[in-house]
């Protein structure tokens, strides 16, 4: 096994030692970053989906949703190319496809797939009112739509217009999931899924707060969805501000600096974000509850620091002038 594949394999065991959740939000959060994963990696072996969804309260729901942990999605990756990577994406890439060639492990992969949805489906029966017919057609589309996008992603680019067309693929690609979805639902119930679904990441990250609150302090039913959509729309700003710093980058030839640029770019709009989201809720939460929320927004921003410093080594020990640290 060469060196690619060997560390792939062992950051997939780690990753799965970790814990489930931290599957599912590499896989939600992937497509939001696909391209500048592209763009600093050169690799595409897809994100291994975990069975974990996130847990969704209503205002009207009088008691609280298991608690499902979860993190703001860090983007890794590296600056650099070892010297076999591009042969061991071709083997990586003509290995899935063999295997997707195979009836039988198509759908062997799509009866795992619809078990790991299997929490997804039933958060949609109960907190959108789908029938069970529209939950299944609902995930049977998002099986669709990731072979799809595994498909495109699979595509190997080498310019910034080949990876601008890659990415207008992977967006057509969307906008014909979102065309399917009220094909099944009709406009409003699809309006309401794209909105859990854009706002799964927030809800979780409210679930882990109501996990921490004691009795005393715990959210009330009228405090979640005002605190929900407050701290989404934080959240999606600091995505759209990081898209569009990307976007200024050059991406063709070393990347090694253009990584450096993004990750300290991120970092600064990371902790804006933090301050953003604790001014709005500010108005919502009281001082014990917002107390609860810095302290889980501190912890969230560590974990991002301690990613992001073993990307760093990472870098430097894939790159071919490298001596291993003492």
């Amino acid at each position: 096994m060469n060196k690619w594949l060997a560390s792939s394999s062992l950051a997939l065991i780690a990753s799965a030692s970790a814990s489930i959740w931290l599957w599912t939000e590499l896989r939600d959060e992937r497509a939001r970053n696909a391209e500048l994963a592209a763009r600093l990696q050169q690799v595409s072996n897809s994100t291994r989906r975990g069975a974990v969804e996130a847990s969704q309260v209503a205002a009207s729901t009088p008691t609280a949703p298991a608690i499902e942990p979860a993190v703001p999605t860090l983007v890794t990756g590296a600056g650099t190319e070892s010297r076999d990577s591009q042969g061991s994406r071709a083997d990586w890439d003509a290995h899935q496809k063999r295997l997707l060639s195979d009836p039988k492990f198509r759908e062997a992969r799509r009866i795992q797939e619809r078990l790991a949805l299997a929490p997804r489906r039933a958060n949609l029966i109960r907190l959108l009112g789908l029938t069970p017919a529209q939950a299944d057609a609902v995930i049977d589309l998002q099986i669709e739509k990731d072979a799809r996008w595994s498909e495109i992603y699979r595509t190997e680019v080498a310019t910034d217009e080949a990876r601008m067309e890659r990415r207008s693929r992977l967006e057509a690609l969307d906008r014909t999931h979102q065309d399917d979805l009220r094909g099944v639902l009709g406009e409003d119930k699809g309006a309401q899924l794209q909105s859990y679904m854009e706002s799964r990441q927030t809800r979780m990250q409210i679930d882990r707060l109501r996990a921490e609150l004691t009795e005393a302090s715990a959210l009330r039913d009228d405090q979640v969805e005002p605190l929900i959509a407050a701290l989404h729309a934080e959240r999606a700003q600091m995505q759209t501000d990081l898209q569009e710093y990307s976007d200024t980058l050059t991406w063709e030839g070393d990347q090694a600096d253009s990584w450096r640029r993004y990750s300290d770019r991120q970092a600064e709009l990371w902790k804006s974000m933090n301050g953003r989201m604790h001014a709005s809720a500010s108005s919502i939460l009281t001082g014990t509850q917002l107390d609860a929320l810095d302290n889980l927004l501190k912890r969230d921003y560590a974990r991002f620091e301690a990613q992001q410093r073993v990307n760093r080594l990472q870098s430097k020990l894939d790159s071919p002038t490298s001596t291993p640290s003492r």
